[in-house]
């Protein structure tokens, strides 16, 4: 289960750098309001991983991996 959310997470992470990639060549220039999001959407996703690590007696990595997975959506 551990394998298969890092796995989730970084496919995600990465889609989430394509889709900004494509617009911005798409567009011509850069996306720095998408980039700023995804941003503070990574950092959101730290700190819920962060709480939810210190909050749970077992399985903490996998209970971390949903906390990023929670706002990836944004991405």
């Amino acid at each position: 289960m551990r394998v298969f959310l890092i796995v989730l997470v970084i496919l995600c992470y990465l889609g989430g750098v394509g889709s900004i990639i494509a617009f911005t060549i798409h567009e011509g220039r850069p996306q720095y309001d998408m980039m700023l999001m995804m941003f503070f959407i990574s950092i959101l996703n730290a700190w819920c991983a962060r709480y939810l690590y210190k909050k749970t007696s077992k399985n903490k990595t996998e209970w971390a991996l949903f906390a990023f997975l929670g706002n990836i959506n944004g991405i």
